[in-house]
């Protein structure tokens, strides 16, 4: 079976896109990721370039040892079957033996696109799921960015927000919502080498993201976007979408002067 022609690329194009449709996704930044699974990797080994070259991440994490993982994000090849003018950038992942270091056994789309990305994916797989079919989503939903913008970092006053907003949203967060502050201060243009400093800002935010997804499904990144980490690709949908559409109706509440 060809990669494009598998299930695990449908449903994570679809996300993607799905995402996009709703204008969760800005210039850069937003991308979804899938722990592949035995079974999904053998359906398609046959495209796999298993002579590809290791590429050092910024982050270890063995208990990633090995694993395979699916990378969607914005790029050039829109896999086919999908409307609109969103374009996606697809590939697979493996990771060395020491969860240092990945390679591309397979893309489509911008060669080598993921850096910064890639490091949030893989800590919030390592921290949060329970392995293989495991989901992760980042992406910037706007009515969500406002809502967590008026709040700040006061986790417990932003669910009790969005509860005003629609009840049911304890039910698709038990464990909470995470806040932590963007952590990149300087821009990083692209094709621009990360200084030192902007490297230590971006560990020190990544090691705040992974106490708090260890624990929570999703983490709001204050005037950027959300990481969502589920079971799979209709969790993450589902839990988001259910974020957005909360702070939407008490965004209008606010609006209106409700307290």
């Amino acid at each position: 079976m060809r990669v494009l022609e598998s299930a695990a690329a449908r449903n994570l194009t679809r996300t993607f896109m799905d995402g996009f449709r709703l204008n969760w996704l800005g210039v850069a930044g937003d991308s979804v990721s899938r722990w592949l699974t035995g079974r999904e990797l053998m359906a398609v080994q046959t495209e796999l370039d298993l002579n590809a070259a290791f590429q050092p991440l910024d982050i270890e994490e063995p208990r990633l040892a090995r694993e395979c993982f699916m990378f969607c994000c914005h790029g050039e090849i829109l896999p086919g079957g999908f409307e609109g003018h969103q374009k996606v950038s697809l590939m697979i992942l493996q990771m060395n033996d020491k969860g240092s270091a990945y390679r591309v056994l397979w893309e489509n789309g911008e060669p080598n696109r993921p850096p910064f990305e890639l490091n949030l994916h893989l800590t919030a797989h390592a921290a949060h799921s329970v392995g293989p079919g495991n989901v992760v989503f980042h992406c910037q939903p706007m009515k969500t960015i406002a809502l967590s913008s008026i709040v700040g970092n006061d986790e417990e006053r932003f669910l009790e927000e969005l509860r005003k907003g629609y009840a049911a949203i304890i039910n698709m967060l038990p464990d909470g919502i995470g806040i932590v502050p963007w952590g990149m201060k300087t821009p990083q243009r692209r094709g621009m080498v990360m200084t030192s400093e902007m490297i230590g800002h971006m560990r020190e935010f990544i090691a705040d993201v992974r106490g708090h997804i260890e624990h929570q499904e999703a983490v709001i990144f204050l005037g950027e976007g959300v990481l969502c980490a589920s079971h799979s690709e209709q969790s993450v949908f589902g839990i988001i979408n259910s974020m957005e559409r909360a702070s939407e109706i008490r965004l209008l509440m606010m609006s209106a002067g409700a307290r």
